[in-house]
């Protein structure tokens, strides 16, 4: 099936009433679509193909990580080598103006820890929530922005010259 975005709302809302209830009778949909939202909504497993390759597969969850805890936090340099210095934190980084800490534990307990040692520390905590990727990002990052569609012929609207033939990627443990 196609993506739903060329039909009318009424007509999305079938199309993907249809696919649920195929889905829910154990049937296989293959679903071929851009909108990432529509594939997170409908999809229990993804494959991201890119330059006829297969790039990745698994859950829309498995896909976009580990969810990140995000705080909003004054001043956020501070925040960040505070949060940096805490044990559990892989990685502390301002981002758009949170500060962005992926945690080994991103649990609960995890995001209270670093909301109590950051507000200790006299910094001002105002907003804390976590959240995973967006799979357009995972899209994006495993394609390297380049996604088929447009880019394919502005790439090859671009050539002069004949098309060279692929080299051949050997898949056996000797051509490795």
């Amino acid at each position: 099936m196609c993506s739903s975005d060329l039909l009318d709302a009424a007509g999305q809302l079938d199309i993907r009433g249809l696919i649920r209830q195929l889905g829910a009778e154990g049937r296989t949909v293959v679903l071929s679509s851009h909108d990432m939202n529509e594939v997170e909504d409908l999809c229990s497993r993804v494959a991201v193909i890119g330059g006829g390759r297969l790039l990745a597969q698994g859950s829309p969850a498995q896909l976009r990580g580990e969810p990140r805890l995000w705080l909003r936090a004054e001043p956020a340099a501070e925040a960040a080598a505070i949060a940096a210095a805490l044990a559990g934190v892989q990685r502390a980084e301002v981002a758009e103006g949170m500060l962005g800490v992926d945690l080994a534990d991103p649990g609960p307990a995890g995001a209270a820890a670093v909301n109590k040692e950051l507000v200790g520390a006299g910094v001002e905590v105002s907003e804390v929530r976590t959240a995973r990727r967006p799979l357009r990002e995972v899209l994006l990052e495993l394609t390297g922005g380049r996604t088929g569609g447009a880019d394919s012929l502005r790439q090859r609207a671009g050539r002069r010259h004949a098309r060279q033939p692929r080299r051949r990627q050997w898949l056996s443990g000797k051509n490795q």
